[in-house]
């Protein structure tokens, strides 16, 4: 009976807790939005023309004169978790 009070009394501390914490603003979450969010220097990278055929990237290279990248893992990187 000692536990049930005890374990009782500490579930209303926290939710007295958490519900005492001010929820954050619209305003507040544009804010944090705007201060984590990706600049578009940032993104250039997803403008780059990605090939996924070997062949066709190492045409792509020669004829433009351009190093050539290779990203190889071993699951398939396109795939969807």
């Amino acid at each position: 009976m000692r536990t049930f009070l005890l374990s009782t009394t500490f579930l209303a501390a926290g939710a007295s807790l958490l519900a005492a914490e001010p929820r954050p603003t619209d305003l507040a979450l544009m804010k944090r939005a705007a201060a984590i969010k990706p600049t578009s220097e940032e993104l250039r990278w997803q403008k780059i023309p990605w090939v996924t055929d070997l062949a066709e990237g190492q045409r792509l290279a020669q004829t433009e004169g351009r190093p050539l990248f290779i990203w190889v893992t071993g699951d398939d990187p396109l795939e969807r978790c």
